[in-house]
């Protein structure tokens, strides 16, 4: 299956990603996918508690026990929101490539996927959401406006500022 020619049989590491079989099979995270949950993040970098990739050394991921970012029931790799921010590891990924590291969009060092205060632009070419704290991306307004003419709402265990862009002129 990895093109290693190991027949699967034989094979300690059917799908290549690193990650034994039997560590696999324990973790819960499925022995023949990279990607296990599907995010377009392989098994490797989200076992992985250290956020630069360094733990596959391009044939073993060296990882004892497997991050769980938000601390539920779920492993990173199992967990279609690893950070518990509302918005889906695959669309924190970045892209569709598992060669790829993830993406951090506010390079401070932590995956967006990992992150849970990462800024996420509103629908509204016109308007601006600015995360003030960590929580999830679902946004509910309250209907409240500030001084400054910014709408208010509830973000999860956060706030979220929705702020008119200034043009530029």
């Amino acid at each position: 299956m990895d093109g290693d020619g190991d027949g699967d049989d034989c094979d300690l590491d059917i799908d290549g990603d690193g990650i034994s079989n039997e560590k696999e099979t324990e973790w819960g995270t499925n022995p023949t996918a990279k990607d296990s949950d599907g995010d377009t993040i392989d098994d490797c970098t989200e076992a992985c508690s250290k956020n630069d990739g360094s733990c596959f050394d391009g044939s073993v991921c060296n990882v004892d026990v497997p991050a769980n970012t938000d601390k539920d029931d779920s492993i990173d790799a199992l967990d279609s929101d690893s950070d518990n921010d509302g918005a889906a590891d695959s669309v924190e990924a970045g892209d569709d490539d598992l060669q790829t590291l993830p993406s951090d969009s506010n390079n401070d060092g932590i995956p967006d996927y990992r992150d849970s205060r990462t800024v996420i632009d509103g629908p509204d070419d016109n308007l601006e959401d600015v995360v003030l704290s960590g929580g999830c991306a679902c946004t509910t307004p309250v209907g409240t406006t500030n001084e400054s003419g910014a709408l208010v709402v509830i973000v999860g265990l956060g706030l979220l500022a929705r702020r008119q862009r200034r043009s530029r002129s």
